[in-house]
């Protein structure tokens, strides 16, 4: 008698449940792309770039040509320093739209983290690629200055020192207040012309106000060929 009452009230539990489960499958609604899109964008307003890049594949799974999903999805792989996957999210862009000269110079930017990149091996080769894709990102637009940045930095890893200057030089006719060009112009300058570090123009450097992980790696680059000279 036990075993059945048992039986019977475990059989009567799980039905309840299953009912349960049933009514809320019945009214919830479903999640579609502009709800995954919408919290994606709410994810990647706030730098939370890991739930921002589950969010837009979960939109891609649903409808694989947004082309705003694989712009953002991409931008945070690189913020995240993915950088390889930010490559392949702004490849599929430019097989959307190759006349957009943003996605190539995004690309470029995310081949120059891979060049920094003192462990991934083949920085001779993301140079080029990354001078290849801002070179066409100039011939759509020839007013795009991270494109001229890009070129520069590649030639300053090269030591081509004054082909970076000049670059630098075009990004900064075109945003004079672009201050990591405006850094890089003047740590290039400094290994063409080496300075005291008590001169003015290498305090600069030192005082910025925007430092970032590139330029931390530039400016031990800079002391290193200062103190060898």
């Amino acid at each position: 008698m036990d075993t059945f009452y048992r039986f019977n009230r475990t059989f009567i539990l799980i039905s309840i449940f299953m009912f349960a489960l049933f009514l809320y499958g019945c009214n919830s609604e479903p999640v579609d792309e502009n709800t995954y899109m919408k919290n994606a964008k709410e994810h990647y307003d706030i730098d939370y770039y890991l739930g921002a890049i589950e969010e837009y594949t979960n939109a891609l799974e649903l409808n694989s040509e947004l082309i705003e999903a694989y712009l953002y999805r991409g931008m945070s792989n690189y913020e995240l320093q993915r950088f390889d996957a930010a490559v392949k999210d702004f490849t599929k862009l430019i097989t959307m739209n190759d006349k957009n000269d943003k996605y190539y110079e995004l690309r470029s930017t995310s081949y120059l983290g891979l060049a920094m990149d003192p462990f991934g091996g083949r920085a001779e080769n993301y140079n080029e690629l990354s001078i290849s894709d801002a070179t066409k990102a100039l011939e759509l637009n020839p007013n795009n200055d991270t494109a001229h940045y890009n070129i520069g930095r590649v030639y300053l890893e090269m030591q081509k020192y004054t082909d970076a200057i000049a670059k630098f030089d075009e990004a900064i006719a075109i945003n004079p207040a672009y201050g990591r060009a405006i850094e890089y112009r003047i740590m290039a300058n400094s290994l063409l012309n080496p300075v005291k570090e008590t001169d003015t123009g290498y305090t600069n450097i030192i005082a910025s106000d925007e430092p970032d992980r590139a330029v931390d790696e530039g400016l031990d680059f800079a002391q290193k060929e200062i103190s060898a000279k």
